[in-house]
């Protein structure tokens, strides 16, 4: 969703590479039909909206093997070429909504049927104002939290934060940390990952209304394949895997990231999100899928030399909804608008679901 937002931006860094050495007598995760497909969408896509930078990872949810991982860039010469970006880092936008209502209501102070008020889509906070993306249209009034995930409301997702957290912004990253939030922070195979990154209070440049920011995917640097880590740790109940490139016994990060009563009720969020909410681009009359969208405005890539505005967009998850096999991410990056998260990326991964379901053996 475009955020019309004003806010210090952290922007793109700390890309890395697939290491292509496999060890002796290890195999790899990568289905080689599934890849070469995953990227034919990812690079049509991208020739399609415009898009400098993107990537596809497709993961099974109880083992965390790789399944894809496609990567694509645009070159000088205007061609777009296979290149290993997958542990680059940056702000996620919207996608970091779910974490943030997921540790609000892990503190018992929120629900996800409780309601908010949003009013017209304006809220002064801070000294900034936070609003939603109708906000010129009226805004959204009332919400559950439930309907503000599925409408990706900038201003009822602060709120949970302010009421869960109380503005205690160190009770709100120890939460996270408690999720495994941004985990893994190494793959063997992929070079480059490192840990996420954030701000805190114990930067020399903090300021109070950087934790609201925190809530609608600002303020942490993050690669995909960590984002879509968490999303599928909620697709596995809970339990966190670590994402694997090579065949062999499935690692564990995190038994229970949240309790199983929250997750489920966060599943059947994420189904909605997709079947009534603004994910209906990554529907599929094959197979229900869960997940969410998320754009995010970037300060100036670091490796392009142009002043226009970037755009990260995303859609992230899983299916079957019921019973997920499967997790997905997809991330696109493009300079200008327009710039839509969940009629961009949400496409590539109702492709990616369509040929998994008619291609393998849950067709």
């Amino acid at each position: 969703m475009l955020l019309w937002i004003l806010l210090p931006l952290l922007g793109l860094s700390g890309c890395g590479r697939l290491h292509h050495d496999v060890a002796h007598g290890k195999r790899t995760t990568i289905d080689t039909a599934l890849q070469v497909f995953a990227d034919s969408v990812l690079l049509d896509k991208m020739k399609m909206v415009n898009a400098y930078d993107g990537q596809v990872i497709v993961m099974e949810v109880q083992t965390g093997a790789i399944r894809a991982m496609a990567g694509r860039r645009l070159q000088e010469d205007s061609t777009y070429q296979q290149v290993d970006n997958f542990s680059c880092q940056q702000e996620m936008g919207s996608l970091a909504k779910v974490a943030t209502l997921l540790a609000a209501m892990e503190t018992g102070r929120v629900k996800l049927s409780d309601t908010v008020e949003t009013g017209g889509g304006v809220w002064p906070i801070e000294g900034y104002l936070i609003k939603d993306h109708n906000w010129e249209k009226g805004g959204y009034g009332q919400l559950s939290y439930e309907q503000a995930l599925e409408v990706s409301s900038n201003i009822a997702i602060c709120k949970a934060l302010q009421e869960a957290f109380v503005m205690n912004v160190d009770k709100f990253l120890k939460m996270l940390d408690s999720m495994s939030y941004g985990e893994p922070d190494s793959i063997e195979g992929l070079v480059g990952l490192r840990p996420t990154r954030y701000s805190s209070p114990k930067d020399s440049n903090w300021v109070n209304s950087r934790f609201i920011y925190h809530a609608i995917g600002y303020e942490r640097l993050m690669a995909p394949i960590q984002m879509l880590t968490f999303y599928n740790a909620i697709a596995n109940g809970g339990k966190m895997m670590k994402p694997m490139l090579y065949e062999g016994e499935p690692t564990v990060i995190n038994e229970q990231i949240a309790s199983k009563e929250n997750i489920e009720e966060m599943q059947r969020a994420l189904y909605h999100v997709v079947s009534q909410g603004l994910g209906k681009m990554a529907e599929t009359d094959l197979v229900e899928v869960a997940g969410k969208i998320g754009t995010a405005q970037l300060s100036v890539d670091e490796e392009r030399d142009d002043n226009s505005q970037a755009y990260h967009l995303s859609f992230c998850g899983y299916f079957p909804a019921q019973s997920p096999k499967y997790s997905i991410m997809v991330s696109l990056n493009k300079k200008g608008l327009p710039a839509y998260g969940g009629g961009m990326a949400g496409p590539v991964f109702r492709q990616i679901v369509e040929y998994l379901v008619k291609c393998t053996d849950m067709g």
